[in-house]
């Protein structure tokens, strides 16, 4: 067989390959988005150390509308006890672009994350 040949197969067979595991387009999800300059004032510890192991993650839920479900927050982690009020307050009180679900608003899960760094200059 001639390079020829053999590379019109070879692009046959990718294409069928190509074709035969192509079905259904997968929907496009996207989680809700916050929309606050606002932060939150925290509590946040005074030695390099305590700062350097601070790692907050915080989440609600955020209905169809952009309404976070005050009632749904939790937060966890190093530093999470003694920042749950001033957290639940502003994710509480924050606008939110809702979740989406191949472009129609729906119900969706806002996460972030606080992590403290040291920065020695």
């Amino acid at each position: 067989m001639t390079f020829r040949k053999l590379r019109g197969l070879w692009a046959a067979a990718l294409l069928s390959v190509g074709c035969a595991t192509a079905g259904p387009k997968a929907p496009t999800v996207k989680p809700p988005e916050i929309d606050a300059t606002q932060q939150p004032t925290l509590d946040m510890p005074t030695s390099a150390r305590e700062l350097s192991g601070l790692r907050i993650e915080a989440q609600i839920w955020v209905d169809e509308t952009g309404k976070p479900e005050v009632d749904t927050f939790r937060a966890t982690g190093p530093g999470s006890d003694r920042n749950q009020l001033a957290l639940k307050q502003w994710l509480g009180s924050a606008r939110y672009k809702p979740a989406t679900l191949d472009g129609h608003p729906v119900r969706g899960l806002f996460k972030t994350i606080i992590q403290g760094r040291v920065e020695i200059r």
